[in-house]
């Protein structure tokens, strides 16, 4: 997610997502379509990631992206894998 957007910036796109995820797995009993937000950012600041992380987003990466760090998220959000 990112988290500089225009007209909605990727915090209160991630909350919406997450409660309409919350919301949805509530219904339907099951935790296999739980949703995983990672934010992607050029803030470094703690205060950007804290806010990050207490809304529910898994990881915070930041710009720019390196493949490797990208690959090792994919197979850890995707397959269940641990780092």
């Amino acid at each position: 997610m990112d988290l500089n957007m225009p007209l909605m910036d990727g915090f209160e796109a991630s909350e919406k997502i997450l409660k309409f995820s919350e919301d949805n797995i509530s219904l339907a009993g099951a935790r296999d379509n739980e949703c995983n937000i990672i934010a992607l950012t050029s803030y470094s600041d703690q205060e950007s990631i804290d806010r990050c992380l207490k809304i529910g987003m898994k990881e915070v990466i930041h710009k720019p992206i390196q493949s490797d760090q990208l690959k090792r998220l994919a197979l850890m959000y995707l397959h269940g894998l641990t780092e």
